[in-house]
């Protein structure tokens, strides 16, 4: 950033308010007032309660403020200054001015503590610092319009208590409120030593030459100083635009102001008062990956540099109409958004949900997919897609996500999404996002085949990895009995383990504790209940369970049939309830969801399924070697190792791999025998008879030699 011509020189807080006398004005692109009382408006009261002890004690003169920068307005007439443009140095200058505002209330108080010729000198210093020229024109004034009147009533009012209660919520009156209580002044040596304290405060104004871009410059100070959030860069980029152009006006200026103010920045503030920058980052990341089709940019520091990098805005001297366009464009993303908010909480309240997968993914997974909302709902409104196509792809991501879960792997990954929409340019559709979940191998977050979603829905532990996945298909499954009967429920169930985790009254219903925990946190052993009987079941056994069950049987219709189908409920392997309930479910999931689809899923090749093809026979040796390929890099225990090789069995069984297994896996142990299959076994041996150690171990861990692992890899290079 170059500077013309700028003139730099300090002053009194009363030289730069009075005896230049001219207005101070705060542009549009400068971010709202936000200092708060309890920080930094208390700090700077308490430093000049500080300064004025050092003043008595005569070791300081001056108490220096900081700097100021402005760019100097002339009158075309008579080439006098009629007004300075505030680029940096509001919110101390605010914070004076309301101090100033508190100290001529005070004296009117007070009026009779002093000669009449004191008071009307001291008047008439508090309006020259106040008011401009005389004339009533305030020396700070607002672009913001609602801000600028709550300061004009905070200058004007006689009565604050009869104030409206939308102004006293105001930082700027609170913020005065606060700095009545803090000084309480209640005599004439008081305001008298604060007049002293103001009038050695310092401040340095820099003045900038007149073909100076004011926002150019506020845009590199607030860079590269105190950061501006993401939401205030943009905006001030936008100002940017338009006061580099000839077609800059106040109607372009005000829209700016109330996109990105009035409406975007509303949506950002909580409850407290502060605004989420978390929310307000990931938005604009969005914003900016539907119009660049770019993965998730995780670094905020990024945000603002690619945002200046979308095709319509990326040249600054631009056309009207262009950057028009790109407003229009980023407002009805803004009402998307809103939109989606809304829609976000009708899941857990309403009885009349329009379309459950599109209310349950905002619900839960608003933040992965908020790029593809974005780009669906433009689709919508410029009528590229239909709301069924809409629809569908909505119920093509439930199911996935659905399938991801049972699978044991929830979907966090929000480069998955990106990576799609990278691959298709923006062009979403239902035919290319099936296509890129069932036959892209290379995308990990793939549709499940029939297989694993079957065998995973009867043994995944659905409520230690997902729990809300857990009470939303059996919510889905409530309300698919519900609609029958021309009902609906809203999302307020509770999840309930019908086997609880603490036994200590089913002794009798479950084989071994080993076999129980395999199946205790699966979907089979999960039901729905209501706050007030989920709390008194408690740990009771099945019969008095059950009967409690049964007297609310008629408002959860999922128990209804529990009740009527299981005279027991055991976990045992000859006789397992859990399982068989799992499959009742399951019948109901493949109504509601097209499971149908995961028949066209093709099933991806391992680099497992290389080295198990390989071996004619598989022995024990084979297995571990196998096992350590998987996990190079990474030292495991016998007992890790046993566990791997054990499930390594369960796949070449479930994949009809015609391959034979030398060894049983019932005698499979971490113990001695393990330790010695891993001694005598792990080499090769050539025609030679010399042997080669395939494994090392080091501290009672295995891993396997490089050596090995570059040669196996290199045979299998081509799948890699």
């Amino acid at each position: 950033m170059q500077i013309e011509n700028f003139k730099a020189k300090e002053f009194s807080v009363f030289e730069i308010f009075v005896d230049k006398n001219v207005p101070f004005f705060v542009p549009f692109y400068q971010r709202k007032y936000n200092w708060t009382y309890e920080e930094e408006v208390l700090e700077l009261i308490n430093d000049l309660e500080e300064f004025y002890l050092e003043i008595k004690n005569g070791n300081q003169k001056s108490y220096y403020l900081g700097n100021i920068i402005v760019k100097p307005i002339k009158s075309k007439l008579s080439n006098t200054i009629k007004q300075y443009i505030l680029i940096d140095g509001q919110q101390r200058l605010t914070t004076l001015i309301l101090i100033f505002n508190y100290l001529k209330k005070i004296l009117k108080k007070l009026k009779n503590s002093f000669t009449s010729e004191e008071y009307e000198l001291y008047i008439f210093e508090l309006d020259k610092i106040l008011y401009s020229n005389m004339i009533n024109k305030r020396i700070l004034s607002l672009s913001n319009p609602s801000s600028d009147d709550v300061l004009m009533r905070i200058f004007d009012s006689n009565d604050f208590d009869n104030l409206n209660s939308e102004i006293k919520k105001t930082i700027y009156f609170q913020n005065y409120e606060n700095i009545s209580k803090k000084l309480n002044i209640q005599s004439k040596e008081e305001l008298e030593k604060w007049f002293k304290i103001l009038k050695n405060i310092k401040l340095a104004q820099i003045s900038l030459g007149e073909n100076d871009n004011e926002i150019s410059v506020f845009e590199s100070i607030n860079s590269k100083g105190l950061p501006l959030n993401s939401l205030d860069l943009i905006k001030n980029y936008l100002f940017l635009i338009s006061s580099s152009n000839e077609w800059r006006n106040d109607d372009i200026d005000k829209r700016i102001e109330n996109i990105m103010s009035n409406k975007l920045e509303k949506i950002f503030i909580q409850k407290n008062g502060k605004k989420d920058e978390g929310a307000m980052n990931h938005f604009f990341s969005s914003l900016i990956e539907k119009e660049k089709f770019i993965e998730p940019i995780k670094n905020k520091k990024e945000i603002y540099k690619e945002f200046k990098k979308i095709e319509y805005i990326k040249n600054k001297n631009i056309s009207k109409e262009q950057f028009e366009i790109f407003l229009f464009k980023l407002e009805n993303t803004i009402d998307d958004y809103q939109n989606l908010l809304k829609y976000k909480k009708e899941f857990h309240i309403s009885r009349n949900i329009k379309n459950y997968s599109f209310s349950y993914l905002l619900n839960s997974k608003f933040d992965l997919y908020l790029t593809l909302f974005f780009i669906i709902s433009e689709k919508l409104r410029n009528k590229e897609i239909n709301q069924e196509e809409a629809n569908k792809i909505y119920e093509l991501l439930d199911m996935h996500n659905m399938s991801m879960s049972i699978k044991g792997s929830v979907n966090k990954d929000s480069r998955f999404i990106s990576k799609y929409i990278k691959l298709v340019n923006g062009n979403i559709n239902y035919v290319n996002l099936l296509d890129y979940l069932t036959n892209n191998f290379k995308n990990k977050s793939r549709l499940t085949t029939i297989e694993e979603f079957t065998n995973g829905f009867k043994n995944t532990d659905l409520y230690l990895s997902d729990k809300k996945m857990s009470k939303y298909i059996l919510y889905r499954i409530e309300n698919y009995l519900n609609y029958r009967s021309g009902e609906k429920i809203p999302f307020n169930y509770t999840l309930e383990h019908i086997f609880p985790i603490n036994d200590r009254n089913w002794k009798n219903n479950f084989d071994s504790l080993e076999y129980k925990e395999s199946f205790i946190h699966t979907i089979g052993n999960l039901t729905l209940l209501t706050n007030n009987v989920n709390s008194s079941l408690s740990n009771d056994g099945w019969e008095t369970k059950k009967e409690k069950m049964k007297e609310y049987s008629y408002l959860i219709k999922l128990n209804k049939e529990l009740i009527e189908s299981n005279s027991e409920w055991n976990i045992k392997e000859n006789n397992n309830s859990v399982l068989k309930r799992s499959e009742i479910l399951l019948k109901y999931i493949k109504k509601i969801w097209p499971i149908e689809l995961m028949k066209n899923v093709k099933k991806p090749f391992h680099i497992k399924d290389k080295l198990i093809i390989q071996k004619q026979k598989l022995t024990i040796a084979d297995a571990i070697e196998i096992v350590l390929f998987e996990n190079y890099g990474l030292a495991l225990t016998p007992k890790q190792i046993e566990k791997e090789i054990k499930n390594l069995i369960v796949y070449i069984e479930n994949n009809d791999f015609n391959i034979e297994i030398t060894f049983s896996k019932d005698k499979i142990s971490s113990g001695g025998w393990m330790i010695e299959r891993l001694h005598s076994n792990c080499y090769e041996c050539n025609s030679k008879r010399n042997e080669k150690n395939l494994f090392k171990k080091n501290d009672k861990k295995w891993t396997l030699i490089e050596e090995n692992y570059l040669k196996i890899k290199n045979k299998l290079k081509n799948h890699f």
